[in-house]
């Protein structure tokens, strides 16, 4: 499914948290053979330590959903930026019993892009995605937008009713 990224030394996979950002980089590294690298490994959202490992290290896949916000100015070689229903995406933040990141969509994301009279944790995966189409795209040179929904026909892949107590890091 995404063997032809074998060929990129560093990339970056992003979207909004709880959008499968984890299982998705994971994929990427089994079929690239690169080396998988955890988002909390780069303390979450620290831009700096994720151009810190990629420039020490090749061949990685380093997963970055609170990184989504600043994406466009890393400068990995590749990203893959995943896209899941909204609902679905709410659902499996109600699931884990975590909250929205409130500070950190406030702070990084202009106001134009906020969706106003929404509840938060609606509005914080519509800002990231409207910022993602209408910024950010065009900034990226090599970039690839995944379908949360269609990564069910990979080897790794584990059927919803078998994530029921799935953990917020828990991909297996």
């Amino acid at each position: 499914m995404f063997k032809h990224l074998k060929k990129y030394k560093n990339i970056l996979v992003t979207g909004p948290q709880r959008s499968g950002t984890r299982i998705t980089a994971k994929m990427i590294a089994y079929d690239t053979g690169h080396r998988y690298i955890d988002e909390r490994r780069i303390r979450n959202s620290s831009p700096s330590k994720c151009r810190y490992v990629m420039d020490n290290f090749d061949n990685i896949v380093i997963q970055c959903p609170a990184l989504a916000f600043c994406i466009d100015s890393l400068g990995g070689d590749f990203v893959v930026f995943v896209i899941r229903d909204v609902e679905d995406i709410v659902k499996s933040q109600i699931r884990i019993g975590g909250t929205y990141p409130n500070s950190h969509f406030a702070k990084h994301y202009p106001l134009q892009f906020r969706p106003k009279n929404l509840p938060p944790e609606i509005a914080w995966p519509i800002t990231v995605y409207k910022y993602w189409n209408q910024v950010q795209k065009a900034r990226i040179e090599r970039f690839q937008e995944i379908e949360y929904e269609s990564l069910a026909n990979h080897p790794l892949w584990i059927p919803k009713s078998k994530r029921v107590n799935f953990t917020s890091n828990q991909t297996t």
